[in-house]
């Protein structure tokens, strides 16, 4: 019973040309479209400008900016793009600059201090006290950085 109702729609379906095309088609077309308009187009997002500022220069602070820089989803830099053959370090003035024109959407400024107790925890265990805090600064106008 059931296969004759099934046979009975696609008889009419093939009969009713617009019904065909609309059934079968049009979805295709869309999904079309909108596969080439949404569809990853070289790799997916833009990685995400950070500017790092490295005020402590430890060895723990020293790790924190390369696993940034090793991070898929960030083009993380720790000099300003100069001229042809010059980059100058990003130090706190120019780290904000940056934000504030637009040239990266965020900056990390690692304080002195960081490697010392980066989370908190002295030699002796759990200290009470926090260890030195990152200063992030974010583009607002930029809804994605301000995530990172």
């Amino acid at each position: 019973m059931i296969l004759s109702i099934v046979r009975a729609g696609f008889m009419n379906l093939r009969r009713d040309r617009g019904a065909l095309t609309l059934s079968f088609i049009v979805p295709i077309a869309f999904f079309s479209i909108f596969a080439g308009i949404f569809g990853s187009r070289g790799g997916g997002m833009n990685p995400v400008q950070v500017a790092i500022v490295d005020e402590d220069q430890s060895a723990v602070s020293r790790r924190l900016v390369e696993a940034l820089q090793n991070e898929g989803g960030l083009r993380a830099a720790t000099a300003a793009k100069g001229g042809p053959t010059t980059a100058a370090p990003y130090d706190s003035r120019s780290a904000e600059a940056a934000v504030r024109a637009g040239d990266v959407s965020v900056a990390v400024v690692i304080p002195k201090g960081f490697g010392a107790a980066p989370t908190g925890f002295g030699s002796g265990g759990f200290s009470g006290q926090a260890g030195a805090k990152l200063r992030i600064l974010n583009d607002s106008s930029d809804p994605v950085g301000a995530q990172v």
